[in-house]
């Protein structure tokens, strides 16, 4: 601040000795408070050259301000209601067996990205709800926990837990009548308040493996 007084009280008369007192000013009110003080002794209150460079990051002390994806609070209030559809994609359509929700949460040109199918995707909300009802035909009880829920802007991520009993034929695997607990997560994107796209990942060979169909892994150092 004192660096700006004594420019102020400088008779500066070139573009150049202002481009250098401007720089010694450390910060932006600093800096305008200084370009009132001077304008009077310029031909016009135009910017000089050198606040050009500091816009574009060239000065050691530049400033960057990066415009917010939303206006200020709207970011946020998005986010949680992302993660309030989040949870009841998982709560109405999965735990109370509300397919009829789906309408109201998945976009009818969604895509459901999961290794685990053919394709690797389910297309369209009416894909998604025979997805669930595959699902839910092999494991009738199946019920998830959410353990963490995270949200940026559009996208959620939750991390889950879903429990049941293997009763109907899934992936060709004929009912096995045992119980699985498996984990996964699932990211979402949303527009307009439904699902557009989908990333999830489980743990699939753990499920294999408490059904019985896929041998468990011997520890480390034992013989087979």
């Amino acid at each position: 601040m004192e660096l700006c007084q004594s420019a102020s009280r400088t008779h500066v008369t070139t573009r150049a000795e202002w481009c250098r007192v401007a720089g010694m000013c450390l910060t932006m009110s600093e800096y305008w408070r200084a370009a009132v003080t001077i304008s009077g002794m310029m031909t016009a209150p135009t910017l000089p050259g050198s606040f050009q460079s500091l816009r574009q990051g060239a000065h050691r002390n530049a400033w960057h301000v990066m415009p917010a994806r939303y206006p200020e609070g709207k970011e946020l209030l998005m986010s949680d209601q992302n993660k309030t559809l989040s949870r009841r994609n998982l709560e109405e359509v999965w735990n109370q067996r509300k397919l009829e929700s789906i309408d109201q949460l998945v976009a009818s040109n969604s895509v459901l990205h999961d290794p685990t199918v053919p394709g690797g995707k389910v297309t369209g909300s009416q894909g998604y709800k025979q997805f669930v009802e595959i699902y839910l035909a092999a494991f009738p009880d199946i019920h998830f926990t959410i353990n963490d829920q995270l949200a940026d802007g559009d996208r959620v991520a939750t991390r889950w837990t879903g429990t049941g009993t293997h009763k109907g034929a899934l992936m060709g695997i004929a009912p096995t009548g045992k119980r699985a607990t498996v984990t996964g997560i699932t990211i979402d994107r949303y527009e307009n308040g439904k699902t557009v796209e989908s990333w999830t990942n489980y743990d699939t060979l753990g499920m294999f493996q408490q059904l019985g169909v896929v041998p468990m892994l011997a520890p480390a150092g034992t013989s087979a």
